[in-house]
């Protein structure tokens, strides 16, 4: 059986960026001159602004599934009581 696989491959990139943002808001939020604070506020506003227009990248692959020689449910019950069985 194959089936499609997806996976982001970028988001340590959003993680970054959303980990700058609140690095800059936790400085400005201890800093006291009012120039510091407007360049960091202006560095957080444009921060926000390439977060929230982030593309993700998508890496799809088919992958194949193992297939179970035997799929009955009996099957499924031996082998589990059989499990049990020897860790007791």
């Amino acid at each position: 059986m194959e089936y499609l696989s997806e996976r982001i491959t970028n988001i340590s990139d959003l993680e970054k960026l959303l980990e700058n943002i609140n690095i800059k808001a936790q400085v400005a939020r201890k800093s006291t001159c009012i120039s510091d604070i407007q360049a960091l506020a202006s560095d957080i506003a444009s921060l926000s602004e390439k977060a929230a227009g982030f593309e993700f990248r998508i890496e799809k692959r088919k992958v194949k599934s193992l297939k179970r020689k035997n799929k009955s449910p009996e099957n499924d019950r031996h082998r589990s009581r059989d499990f049990w069985l020897k860790t007791l």
